[in-house]
């Protein structure tokens, strides 16, 4: 291993270099200072780790924190791919000071187990964790009030996220592809589940939307094929494109009375469906809403159906309709 030492620059900062060697990227293991984080010749002055500070770093393992004597609380952030593609690094105590977790900060950091974040996080960014396989647990703090886009994308080790209430954004495609995910739980303050949201976690079960959501996206749980029985609250006014398109082992799913337009392909491909009650408040329903739900027996069309798209029940050979 690498040892890491502090050499002193001025009276206030300090620069980080490898002993024994003048490729920093050999190094596994840092040891940053917790009000300033430097290395090599990047002293930082604007507290904060800067845009692409480790990227690349393939052998750091373990990166901790110490406290300096008499060292003031500042606001500190983690910036855009400041650890991106560090495939071995293992471990990363992050300070109670940082307020955000930029852009790609742990992108494809495969090697990643768990990791803490801490109370004083408010944001986590734009592919943050994406492509972390190895992430097996995450605990997002009451602090975090934003997930950006992409931001557990493809983490196929995570098995259950809990989304707590302080959440009131989360971005599209935040937890897309999260193979290994069984279980969800969405807070209370999410109005919105945005564009491709859950899609294609494979081994998600269950999931309750909860009543302050009013929006579910394009796509949100597109081909979450183990997913067989979901909640849809009163608060739901349209389930878009796709929202359900390939959950092939859905066997239950309950509209609502707010629901007035069911989208192009919303639930196409649930071959597992064997009913579907449409309520009264529906007034459109689009473009192969149920193509391909060959496990369909029976329907019930309301008469306030005004409006349907091409081939809604296309491939349903054994549909029984009513009144229709």
């Amino acid at each position: 291993m690498v040892s890491i030492t502090k050499r002193p620059r001025d009276e206030q900062h300090a620069a980080l270099v490898p002993e024994t060697s003048t490729d920093a990227r050999h190094a596994t293991e840092l040891s940053l200072p917790r009000d300033i984080w430097a290395i090599v010749t990047r002293l930082l002055t604007d507290c904060r780790l800067n845009k692409k500070s480790f990227c690349d770093w393939l052998t750091l393992r373990r990166v901790c924190t110490q406290a300096r004597d008499g060292a003031d609380s500042v606001a500190m952030s983690i910036e855009e791919h400041a650890f991106t593609d560090c495939k071995s690094l293992a471990s990363m105590a992050i300070p109670d000071t940082v307020t955000k977790i930029g852009l790609g900060a742990f992108q494809e950091c495969t090697g990643l187990v768990s990791i803490a974040i801490p109370n004083s996080v408010t944001t986590i960014g734009y592919r943050a964790f994406c492509e972390c396989t190895g992430l097996t647990s995450v605990t997002i703090p009451d602090s975090v009030t934003s997930i950006g886009c992409d931001a557990f994308h493809g983490c196929t080790g995570l098995t259950s996220v809990t989304i707590p209430d302080s959440v009131t954004s989360i971005g599209s495609s935040a937890f897309s592809e999260c193979a290994g995910l069984t279980s969800v739980t969405i807070s209370n303050s999410v109005t919105t589940i945005r564009v491709d949201t859950f899609g294609r976690c494979t081994n998600l079960t269950s999931v309750t939307i909860p009543d302050s959501v009013t929006t579910i996206g394009w796509c949100a749980f597109s081909k979450c094929t183990s997913l067989t029985y979901v909640t849809i609250p009163d608060s739901v006014t349209t389930i878009r494109k796709g929202v359900f398109f390939g959950c092939t082992g859905l066997t239950s799913v309950t509209i609502p009375n707010s629901v007035t337009t069911l989208g192009d392909y919303a639930f196409c491909g649930c071959a597992g469906l064997t009913s579907v009650t449409i309520p009264g408040s529906v007034t459109s329903i689009g473009d192969c809403a149920f193509a391909g739900c060959t496990g369909l027996t029976s329907v019930t069309i309301p008469d306030s159906v005004t409006t349907t798209g091409d081939g809604v029940f296309l491939g349903c050979t054994s549909l029984v309709m009513s009144p229709w």
